[in-house]
């Protein structure tokens, strides 16, 4: 198979993938999120929590994300007695209605459909032991 363009997506984007597949991979495209600044006191209690730092690149948006579903089941949870009950579609509700939301990965917006973040993917390239953005 020469001259065929080996293409994945964000799943691939890992030190250990690079470690793993040494020069087979080079060249290799991928698409992904762009990087964002973070502050580094999430990483390091994240590395604290767990003994290791986070090994997905979508770590900050799945906090994020998290962080509004908290928000949202305080605000549509109710209570019986001892059993909480979290109507589904209030849920929804509150979470599509999301305005504003100061996480790791930016101020986030939800639309009517649920998108709640603006889109930030990068192409990469497989360049020695890196992921070299080459769009945009």
């Amino acid at each position: 198979m020469s001259n065929v363009a080996l293409i994945s997506s964000d799943g691939l984007l890992s030190q250990d993938f690079l470690s793993q597949t040494g020069d087979f991979a080079q060249g290799m495209y991928l698409s992904g999120p762009s990087v964002l600044k973070i502050d580094a006191s999430f990483y390091e209690k994240y590395e604290a929590r767990y003994g290791e730092k986070p090994i997905a690149v979508y770590a900050a948006q799945a906090y994020d994300a998290a962080m509004m579903l908290f928000d949202a089941i305080e605000l549509t949870a109710k209570t019986t007695g001892r059993d909480i009950y979290i109507p589904r579609q209030n849920l929804r509700a509150v979470l599509f209605a999301t305005q504003d939301f100061q996480g790791l990965s930016g101020t986030l917006t939800c639309s009517p459909l649920g998108d709640c973040a603006a889109p930030n993917v990068v192409i990469y390239q497989v360049r020695g032991l890196e992921f070299a953005p080459i769009y945009p």
